[in-house]
């Protein structure tokens, strides 16, 4: 057999259940593709409304309502979709994008030793996080504050994260059954973050600060001379 029986520890991953695997797949499509497109969208008004408000204060309202409006369609998922009982088939899927990008900003980091002025292959390892920063992008690539895009993708998961457990909360089935692996998973994304937190710092203290060519330093670069 290609599955384990039911009474192994892999049980509660929805392998046998084609409703599940239906949710599984929906789920991270929409943690991966449409919410980060959605973002986008809510966050254009947002901008131009934060940035033009004395003249159009209108346009930030209307952001503040596309958000609050998606926020509610991710809860109303949370409460009408059907759910597994387990916490891993539940949260898999919202588990899994956060888990990724923690893994992939700090392979990127470690292998271009957080220098990302050097440019070179792997730091177009940054274009995985396009999707979620695609307005902040530019900003942050001309900036340096590189640190930005990490976290804005994990903000975005856990912002899903919180609407979706408040869906199911409404739904009155926050419960989740076979919970055990819910304290290893949440201590191994916090170990990630840390490690995360640590070597970016680090490494803004030290080779992004001793390279004169980094855009942050760039003008005090040029006044210095």
């Amino acid at each position: 057999m290609f599955f384990p029986p039911a009474s192994t520890p892999l049980k509660s991953l929805p392998m046998n259940d084609k409703k599940y695997w239906k949710y599984w797949v929906f789920t991270s499509l929409a943690m991966f593709i449409i919410l980060p497109v959605l973002l986008n969208v809510v966050a254009i008004p947002l901008v131009v409304g934060f940035f033009t408000f004395s003249r159009s204060p209108w346009v930030l309202l209307v952001g503040v309502l596309s958000f609050l409006l998606l926020a509610y369609v991710i809860s109303l998922f949370g409460k009408k979709a059907t759910l597994p009982d387990a916490f891993l088939s539940r949260y898999g899927p919202l588990i899994v994008p956060i888990l990724f990008t923690l893994t992939v900003w700090l392979l990127i980091t470690s292998v271009n030793g957080g220098n990302f002025s050097k440019g070179g292959a792997i730091n177009r390892g940054l274009l995985v996080f396009l999707p979620y920063t695609f307005i902040s992008f530019p900003l942050v690539i001309s900036s340096g504050t590189y640190w930005i895009i990490p976290v804005l993708s994990i903000t975005s998961y856990l912002f899903f994260t919180a609407c979706f457990a408040i869906g199911t909360w409404q739904g009155k089935r926050f419960r989740t059954t076979e919970n055990k692996p819910a304290l290893p998973v949440l201590a191994l994304i916090l170990v990630l973050a840390s490690i995360a937190t640590v070597q970016g710092y680090a490494q803004y203290r030290s080779a992004l600060h001793s390279d004169p060519d980094h855009p942050e330093l760039q003008g005090k670069h040029q006044i210095s001379k």
